[in-house]
């Protein structure tokens, strides 16, 4: 049932299993992750012809890589054989793709260039000549991938989000990748997301934070497929880390969840934006990464604060508070949550999650009507 958000105290969330039982899950991957442009990697972070890194969504394990022409492709990491994996996890720089496994070798755009114990390539089935390939795009360096190339482009769906991002980081394009923190969390993916929706538990679970913010001036704005948050600095002496505020070129917090699993956050002092998305590695447990992006990669002291604070203190804190929810919904102690609806307070009140669970909701009746 759509939930209505209209002249109401409390909505109630999604049935309790959905957050831990596989079929729901499966429902999730099939039509969410694998239909869903989902973000892979900034360009800076494949600077050079052949640069390359690894990303796995789900059960498919992908590799990105900077061609011999400049552009950015995005291939199963499986080699066209007989399956197996062509690179190792991680970042490197390659010339080609060689499978360990019986020597297959590819360029870096994809193509065949020698399989051993083969001396006539076409002799190779043609649909093995190339590596299988996952649709890509970006806006200003911030790549996508697709698995399907069914529904709109990645501009029409966040085009007017990153005219915002821009507005707020006007020299966005020099930002460079700078440093990834990573978090294995037990709990569900979705649990994650809205957590990071609703400040509703900001002051009495993080008070660093509430020193950093001033959590009063909290400010929402609701689109289709994201939901920005706006606040003014709290002190700049704060327990959290500290800025100048006569010279800061962020005077406040700006952050963005974007459709399904990513979220764009700016935090008050230097120019920086950290990149906090999330990727469902089972029902039960996800992982989390931290990439922070700073102008020409510079990173001083009150960068490093930043990043200190964030994944040191903050992260810890919401990753207990999600993995004690999970627990509680893996309990059977309720069928599900509700949500405090505050139609006049951006703090105090959890009407982002509504709108998150009404998207997820449209995805389980589509599949429901199959």
């Amino acid at each position: 049932m759509k939930m209505t958000t209209a002249e109401i105290n409390f909505a109630e969330g999604l049935d309790a299993e959905t957050y831990y039982k596989h079929e729901w899950n499966k429902i999730e991957m099939d039509s969410i992750f694998y239909k869903s442009w989902i973000y892979a990697i900034h360009e800076s972070q494949l600077p050079n012809q052949g640069s390359y890194a690894t990303i796995t969504i789900g059960d498919k394990p992908l590799v990105l890589i900077r061609g011999k022409d400049e552009v950015v492709r995005c291939f199963y990491n499986v080699c066209t054989h007989r399956g197996h994996r062509l690179v190792e996890e991680g970042s490197g720089n390659i010339s080609k793709f060689v499978c360990p496994y019986h020597v297959w070798a590819y360029d870096t755009c994809g193509f065949i260039k020698s399989a051993r114990g083969v001396p006539d390539l076409t002799s190779i089935p043609e649909e093995r000549h190339q590596l299988t390939s996952v649709e890509v795009d970006s806006i200003m360096g911030f790549i996508y991938i697709r698995f399907t190339h069914e529904g709109p482009p990645l501009r029409e769906y966040f085009g007017s989000t990153f005219n915002r991002l821009k507005e707020c980081i006007p020299n966005i394009s020099q930002l460079k990748f700078a440093r990834r923190y990573s978090y294995t969390i037990n709990g569900n993916w979705k649990l994650m997301i809205e957590n990071y929706l609703e400040c509703y538990h900001c002051a009495p679970t993080h008070p660093a934070l509430a020193d950093l913010f001033n959590l009063k001036d909290f400010n929402l704005k609701y689109f289709t497929y994201d939901i920005e948050t706006k606040s003014s600095a709290g002190k700049p002496d704060n327990i959290a880390y500290h800025f100048d505020s006569k010279t800061a070129k962020q005077k406040g917090f700006s952050g963005w969840w974007l459709w399904p699993n990513m979220t764009w956050n700016v935090f008050p002092g230097v120019d920086n934006l950290l990149l906090f998305y999330i990727l469902p590695t089972g029902p039960e447990s996800c992982v989390s990464f931290c990439d922070y992006f700073f102008i020409d990669r510079n990173i001083g002291k009150e960068e490093e604060a930043i990043m200190s604070w964030e994944t040191g203190v903050l992260e810890l804190e919401d990753n207990a508070l999600v993995e004690s929810v999970h627990k509680g919904l893996r309990s059977g102690g309720l069928s599900k949550n509700i949500y405090l609806i505050d139609e006049n307070s951006g703090e105090n009140t959890e009407k982002p999650l509504v709108h998150f669970n009404n998207l997820i909701t449209e995805i389980y009746k589509s599949n429901s009507k199959k």
